[in-house]
């Protein structure tokens, strides 16, 4: 992610090791607050913030970088109204457990936040890890800022729910204006 030069991502200074042996890292403070903590945002002001999600997230994808956690949590609105992409921690993700007896894959999460993660972070059966799992992230951050949570309900409901076949839907139309973009992002990404 340091490799990442694009002022909607949080710069990453340097990392190291502490005197008791916990890994570091240093990076730019951001003066702001994540959306999580936001409450009810107008969605007009909303539609901007996740045309600056998608242009982070496109300087990271230019540079072979996929985020793998986007989530409200990590994602930072500035005392400027710049968001700013933070927590690469899942950019790098291990693959699946498997079993050498019965060749078995287990499903086991790759990475990312239940509610947000893409299917394909739950089980390798729907695919490796790649640009269109940052790209349902992004379904997800349009459904959290236009309904207030995460699309895949409770972290108990979550992983079914992920997996299913279903589309995910909002519960009330929105027939024009930026409610109906942002829930038209929500429907195509997730």
């Amino acid at each position: 992610a340091s490799r990442i030069n694009y002022p909607g991502i949080v710069k990453y200074l340097g990392w190291g090791e502490s005197p008791d042996g916990g890994p570091f890292i240093v990076s730019e403070l951001i003066d702001g607050q994540s959306l999580a903590h936001l409450g009810h945002a107008d969605a007009e002001m909303a539609t901007g913030w996740l045309k600056q999600i998608c242009d982070a997230i496109e300087a990271a994808h230019r540079v072979g970088v996929v985020h793998g956690d986007i989530t409200p949590n990590n994602v930072l609105l500035d005392s400027t109204g710049r968001i700013v992409v933070t927590d690469f921690g899942f950019a790098s993700t291990s693959g699946l457990a498997h079993d050498t007896r019965s060749h078995v894959q287990h499903i086991e999460p790759r990475g990312g936040t239940l509610g947000f993660a893409a299917p394909e972070q739950i089980s390798s059966a729907f695919g490796e890890i790649g640009p269109a799992t940052d790209i349902y992230a992004i379904g997800g951050i349009a459904y959290y800022l236009l309904t207030g949570c995460a699309p895949h309900g409770t972290l108990s409901e979550a992983m079914g729910e992920t997996l299913s076949d279903e589309d995910v839907t909002v519960d009330r139309p929105y027939p024009f204006g930026a409610e109906a973009r942002l829930a038209q992002v929500a429907h195509a990404a997730l």
